[in-house]
Order: C-alpha cells, then structure tokens, then sequence
C-alpha cells in the first residue's frame, strides 16, 4: 500500500506519518479479519470523508452514508439505519474496531494476543445479553462497574477478572493516546486479590519437576503424535508449551530456536538447539515454507484457543495412562510445565551459572547489571548450558 505525502518537507513527513501508517495497520488487520458486509462499507465511508480534500469529495461520502442508511432501514428499521449512519459518519465506533491494529501496534502475540481477543469477546457477549449497542461510546462508567459486578465477579477467579480488566484498561488507555476517545470507564477497576495460603503459594501452587524416573517412562512409552518430539523439545529446551507449538521453519534456522516472547519477557529469545533434537527439527522443516508450523498437525489457534491447548490436554491423558501424576479428578502436582522446572534442576545440579539458566529459560535476571544494562549471554555459553542438559537412560526408542 502506498500513499503520496504531497510536497511537504522532511519534518511535516515525520509528522503525517504515524497517522497513515495506523490507517495501514487497521486496514491490515481488518483484511485478515473480515466482518459483516455493512459495517465494511460503513467503515469504507468513513475513510473516505476522513481522508477527502474537497467539499464535493465531502458531501459525495455523505450522500453515500444516507443511501446506505435507507438500504438497511428498509431491511432492519430505523434504528438500524441511524446506526449505519452514524457508523459511517465516524459518530458511533464498533467496540473491537481498533481491537486488532492495537494487538499489531503493541506487539502482542500467541497466548497474550489470544486473551485480549478473549476479554472483548466476552465483554461483546454481554453487551449483547443486555441489548446495549457494542460500540465505544455506549461502554460508560455505569455500564463498565454494571459488566464487572454483575457478569465478571460471578463465578470467575480474581485473576481471571483482573486478567479482562487489565485488557480493557490498557487498549482504552492506548484509545486515549491515539485521540479516538476521549475518556475511559474502566479507571480503577483492578480487583483486589485475597491472599493465597502459604501452601498454595509454595512451588508454583504445589507443582513440580519431573524426577528423572518419570522422564524415562513418560519418553519411553508409547505416546500420541506429536507428543514424543514435543516431550524432548521441552526436556531439552526448557520452553513453555505454547512457545514450542508456535515454532515456525523460520524459528529454527542457524542450529537455533527463536521462541517468540511469552508473558513479561521483553523479545523474542533466541538459544541453541541441543544436539539430541537436530533430527527432530530436520525432519519437522524437510520441505516446508519458511512461515509453516513445525508442528503443523494441530489445530489452528481461534480467538480463545490456542495451538497447544489440544497437545496439552493430550500430554494429560497420556501423563495419566503411564502412572505419571494423579488419576482424574484428583489434583496432580506434575503437568506439562514440568519438564521446564525438570530442565531448570538439571541446568543447576550441572553447575550451570543461574543467569545464564534465567536467560536460556526466558527468566528475569536479577539485579540491575544483568537485568537491565547487559545484552545477555554469548551463544557458546548457552550451547554449554543447553548440552549439559542429559536425558536419563531411556534405551532405544523403536523407529518412526
């Protein structure tokens, strides 16, 4: 997409440039996510009138937005036909209109993008439940503490609210700094958390590594694609799940994964690939495009599910049938995110200097000199802290 500037100088091209490279990024988003047919041209409209240089050009859109009002109130009523107009004439805003060009501006991706998807789409649900229109400008401060007391408190975790909450106040936030509202409803509305027993606040909620025994059966035994090469990636990564699930072809080039980053780590990470999986990434990317999923046989991520979920819930099953953890219905102190605490031990029983682990791991690194001023570790020292890392004794797994 191009866009001429005009004769402007170098200064005013600095300054009509972020404006137009937004209106990029919002048309990008919405082309991979389409909508209904009428909020399209209504948006269509809009652009039009925002972007005109003349009068005529001006009452041409207006003109436009009034016979599409009188198509859709024919078809849907009044009230139809004065949203449609009022859409296209930029007065009212869809609720996720800018939703997708805020995920691309922030660089939000896999689970994190996946959840504010997830927030609006329930505060969109109840918009609905309760007839109140799903745009900007009809989310007040009455009806936000409406949604959050009698939809979100009922029945959900306090982190789990303040989960939403947090999406809510931050895209509203990024609204305000972009001028596209004025105000936001959702200013302290974070949820007070009660304190967790010391029980539960010990070990990750009562979770922990595998022991090595464990490993050897869980590797040994006969599990479902793609688990076996999933399993030793993790082993021998220390990756949380959904990072290994989203790996690309392009991600495990140069004898290295890029995993891409993951809750509060600041960049994508990149560490060497241990020997013991080489045969595993080059059989995965053997005539693959760049921009294909290693693990290209699970389902595709929706709005509120990501690629691994059915891995995971798969490793359950599986964790189950081989003794490793408790049976269903019983709360299990081992899940997939063992293998990351089992990688962590072996790294540090290998005498393995911690940050060094921390970087590997995608851990913050305390202290100011690492955790803010240093560039991280070189690529021999992580290889020697990823090859220290040795599977236990699993003998000879039967070819695939």
């Amino acid at each position: 997409m191009i866009r001429s500037l005009g004769a402007v100088t170098q200064n005013q091209a600095r300054l009509l440039r972020g404006p137009i490279l937004s209106d990029f990024e919002m048309q990008v988003a919405q082309a991979r996510n389409p909508d209904d047919p009428t909020l399209q041209t209504a948006r269509m409209i809009r652009r039009r009138l925002e972007i005109a240089s003349g009068q005529a050009e001006e009452l041409a859109a207006v003109d436009e937005a009034e016979e599409l009002a009188s198509s859709i109130e024919a078809q849907h009523g009044p009230d139809a036909g004065s949203d449609a107009y009022a859409l296209a004439l930029g007065v009212i805003t869809p609720l996720t209109e800018h939703l997708e060009e805020w995920i691309a501006d922030q660089h939000f991706t896999g689970k994190t993008a996946l959840q504010h998807r997830k927030a609006f789409k329930v505060l969109t649900d109840w918009c609905r439940s309760r007839r109140i229109k799903t745009t900007l400008q009809s989310i007040d401060r009455i009806v936000a503490w409406e949604f959050i007391e009698k939809h979100l408190r009922i029945g959900k975790a306090e982190k789990t609210t303040n989960r939403y909450l947090s999406s809510y106040r931050t895209h509203w936030a990024w609204l305000m700094r972009r001028t596209r509202v004025h105000s936001t409803p959702w200013t302290n509305t974070h949820i007070p958390t009660r304190r967790k027993r010391d029980t539960e606040d010990r070990d990750d909620e009562g979770k922990t590594a595998f022991e090595d025994g464990q490993v050897t059966v869980l590797i040994k035994g006969s599990a479902p694609e793609p688990l076996p090469d999933l399993m030793l990636i993790a082993a021998l990564t220390g990756a949380r799940i959904n990072a290994i699930c989203d790996l690309r072809v392009r991600d495990c080039q140069g004898g290295a994964f890029t995993f891409k980053r993951a809750k509060k780590e600041p960049r994508d990470r990149t560490i060497p690939i241990h020997s013991k999986l080489r045969v595993i990434i080059t059989r995965r990317t053997a005539n693959k495009k760049p921009d294909e999923f290693i693990f290209e046989e699970l389902p595709a991520a929706t709005p509120t599910r990501p690629r691994s979920a059915a891995a995971s819930q798969a490793f359950t099953r599986y964790r189950r049938t081989v003794g490793v953890g408790a049976d269903k219905g019983e709360r299990s102190r081992y899940d997939f995110h063992s293998f990351r605490r089992w990688f962590t031990t072996k790294a540090e029983q290998a005498d393995q200097p911690p940050h060094i682990i921390d970087f590997v791991t995608g851990h913050k690194r305390p202290g100011e000199t690492l955790g803010r001023y240093s560039k991280g570790p070189s690529m021999e020292q992580m290889k020697a802290c990823v090859e220290a890392i040795k599977l236990p004794s699993i003998g000879r797994r039967p070819s695939r």
